[in-house]
């Protein structure tokens, strides 16, 4: 008689086990996804500048003194 009253249900461990790890994974699944549409897209490379008058001038200048200095 006191046999029946210790009772280890390993079926039921299992089965509590095995449903806690496809809910975990589909909580995984499911948070990876969000996470994945939250996602800022990479900011884009902003066009380059075109130099000023100035700076155009300047690198006349500079490449006039090059061809006289290689000369």
């Amino acid at each position: 008689m006191l046999e029946k009253d210790v009772l280890i249900s390993y079926g039921r461990f299992l089965n509590a086990l095995i449903n806690f790890l496809i809910q975990a994974v589909a909580i995984f699944m499911v948070i990876k996804v969000i996470n994945r549409l939250r996602r800022q897209p990479p900011p884009s490379v902003p066009a380059p500048i075109e130099p000023t008058r100035e700076e155009k001038l300047l690198m006349e200048i500079r490449d006039a003194i090059k061809a006289r200095s290689a000369q």
